[in-house]
Parts: structure tokens; sequence; C-alpha cells
């Protein structure tokens, strides 16, 4: 664990050590801090990304499916990697929008970064001079066949409800943060009658 802390409050131990409040920690390579932006974070991932377009530029006579496996092993790794926890704010899209289509501010750096590999990895500019438009993302993620950083959150979301609902070796330490609704209602519905 690495502990950073800009604030001189503490506690004071029967033993004479102290803990300090801390305004950040990285715990298993996810950076948290006091109000779970997760801004640090999101901008090491960030710059992981940020680091693999160069490459991707410099590879001209690579097929696309050598370069999908490259961006799987190299870019989606990171993004992947807690994904559940740093990026939880794509969650709050769903009850105020309905489109889902809106990344968070503090995401919005990620998103950005991930685009620019995905074009890197075609070989084409952001703004197209001669078309004079912006270059469509969703085709080329189409045509790649990854997933967005939304789509990846919540491909990630819905693997962990199959886990907690399908899987006998869940955690216990995790079940028992979530409830099932047929546990919740006695009254007989369908879902208890399938026991989901």
């Amino acid at each position: 664990m690495r502990w950073t802390s800009t604030i001189d409050e503490f506690i004071e131990l029967d033993d004479g050590s102290l803990i300090y409040e801390n305004d950040e920690i990285k715990y298993l390579g996810i950076h948290f801090d006091k109000n779970l932006t997760f801004k640090k974070h999101t901008s090491i991932v960030s710059c992981k990304v940020n680091r693999m377009v160069n490459s991707f530029w410099k590879m001209p006579n690579i097929e696309i499916a050598t370069k999908k496996l490259i961006y799987h092993s190299l870019v989606e790794s990171h993004l992947n990697y807690g994904i559940v926890i740093w990026a939880s704010s794509l969650s709050k899209n769903v009850l105020t929008d309905v489109s889902n289509d809106k990344i968070p501010n503090n995401l919005k750096s990620v998103k950005k970064s991930q685009n620019k590999v995905v074009r890197a990895i075609f070989r084409l500019p952001k703004f197209d001079k001669y078309k004079q438009k912006y270059t469509d993302m969703s085709p080329l993620y189409k045509k790649l066949g990854v997933l967005k950083l939304k789509d990846l959150y919540w491909f990630n979301i819905a693997t962990l409800c199959y886990d907690f609902f399908f899987n006998k070796e869940f955690p216990e330490k995790i079940k028992t943060n979530f409830i099932k609704k047929s546990d919740m209602y006695s009254m007989s519905t369908r879902s208890i009658e399938m026991e989901l």
C-alpha cells in the first residue's frame, strides 16, 4: 500500500504510534480518494492507454486481427481491471439518462484515450479534412469487435450478477452485500418459482 496525506490530522494510539488521515490510498492497484471520485486512478489509466496510441500508428503493415490481439492484451486489460469500482459513476446515468450515452466527467479522459487507440488501429484522424467531419467511432468499435468503455463496464456488472446467481463458488463476503429479490418478498412470484 502507498499512502499520501495532505492533512495533518492524526489519532495517537496507546503505544504512541500515530494514525494519519489520508486523502488517497492505493489498494490492489486502484487509487481511492476520500470522495471516491477516482480522479487519480482514471488519469493513470488514461496515461497507460495513451502510451499505446503511438505504437499502433507505427504498425501500418500489421493485420487488424493482430492489432486486436495487442489491443486486448495491452489496452483493454488496463480498462477492465477494477472497472466495476472506478467506473461506478456510469451507473448513475441509468436513473437520469434513458439513452445512457453520456460519460461522466471523471471518465471522459479514459474514453478519449480509448477512442485514440481505436482510431490509431485503423489509422484514421480525429477530424477528416476532406469530408469536413469527425470520425464516427461506433462503426470502428463494431468493425474491431471490442467494447466501448461504458459497454465494458456493463459487461462486467452483468458478469458479476451472473456469478452471484449461478456460481456456487461466489465469495460469501461479497454475497452478503447482495439481496435477491426473491428473498425480499414472501408472496409467490414467477421469479421465486424459477428460483432466481
